[in-house]
């Protein structure tokens, strides 16, 4: 059992709340721990605005946190606005043989020692699967402004990802969500921690820079459109859009068989090489779960799944397309 004097959060009642201990954070009440109705989950956010102890309150009371905010829209990347904090998840596991074991990587006791998360880290909570002999839990970064965008925020946990390699790739997601715990233990609670504001204007250079590249990219397939006139009309741009309303592999979701599809397709689309990193920057590789995308990639080429597929999925989460529709191929 981990203890520390914080978890009675009397850390919050020895100091005065300011206007900058009070950020802008997304929860869903819905429903309770792992109990949810999974609609509910993906449309039960409300952006609101508190203190840690807020988040703490919500976190115990077996609520749902997001890493972004959504307006009050369905839980999608494509709704991202922004977010106040990034938050990582340590599961300290590992497959073998198709089974998922303990792989100690960082305890909390460890965590606590950190020097990183001794001077940045706000938070730490176990969730709702830790137990002594198996450590998990979740790490809270607040963020030293408010981050605009998913590519920024996605930009900034893969610096996060750089300090602790061993974090779950599925945090990266800016749509991701983090499950409540009634028994969580609160072994780190520090709100005056906030991260360098260097992170964030590294993350927003190498956001500019890759947009940077990809409208490049456009610009080389227009122009092959222009020498290449019978060549199919390409569809990648639009098919990215419809990609960004997908929610990413969530376990436990009932969803691995939607992702899936969606992976054939854009194995389909892109070939082997170019998917594969498009599906592990819209749902990463899952740690000790079977949503492994470069053992399946592979198995992907010929499963006659086309591009359509995709988006018909993408419809039934809001996506549509422009006015000016492009004819899709394969569809």
């Amino acid at each position: 059992m981990i203890t520390n004097n914080l978890t009675d959060r009397s850390v919050f009642s020895q100091r005065n709340i300011d206007e900058k201990s009070i950020f802008r954070f997304a929860v869903n009440s819905s429903g309770c721990n792992k109990d949810w109705d999974f609609e509910k989950l993906a449309t039960g956010y409300e952006d609101k605005s508190g203190t840690l102890e807020d988040v703490v309150e919500h976190v115990t009371d077996g609520h749902a946190i997001a890493a972004g905010l959504f307006g009050g829209k369905r839980r999608c990347k494509a709704n991202v606005i922004g977010t106040h904090w990034i938050l990582g998840d340590i599961d300290n596991s590992k497959e073998v043989d198709g089974e998922k074991v303990y792989d100690p990587q960082l305890t909390i006791e460890q965590a606590l020692q950190h020097p990183f998360i001794k001077k940045y880290c706000g938070l730490i909570y176990t969730s709702a699967s830790h137990t002594d002999d198996w450590h998990r839990f979740r790490l809270v970064f607040m963020l030293p402004e408010f981050v605009e965008g998913c590519e920024e925020i996605e930009q900034l946990v893969r610096f996060m990802m750089a300090e602790f390699p061993f974090l779950d790739p599925t945090c990266k997601d800016a749509s991701r969500v983090f499950y409540g715990n009634t028994r969580a233990e609160l072994p780190l609670i520090n709100p005056d921690a906030v991260l360098p504001v260097e992170w964030v204007h590294l993350a927003k250079e190498q956001s500019r820079l890759d947009r940077i590249a990809y409208q490049a990219r456009c610009e080389e397939l227009r122009r092959r459109k222009e020498l290449y006139p019978n060549e199919s009309k390409d569809t990648d741009s639009l098919v990215m859009q419809a990609l960004s309303f997908i929610p990413p592999r969530q376990p436990g979701s009932g969803n691995y068989e939607e992702c899936t599809k969606v992976a054939m397709a854009l194995v389909s689309h892109f070939g082997e090489s170019e998917a594969e990193r498009i599906i592990e920057d819209w749902s990463p590789s899952i740690p000790g779960d079977s949503w492994n995308v470069s053992k399946k990639v592979g198995s992907y080429k010929r499963s006659g799944v086309a591009i359509g597929t995709l988006f018909h999925v993408a419809k039934r989460y809001g996506f549509k397309f422009p006015s000016t529709e492009i004819r899709r191929q394969g569809g």
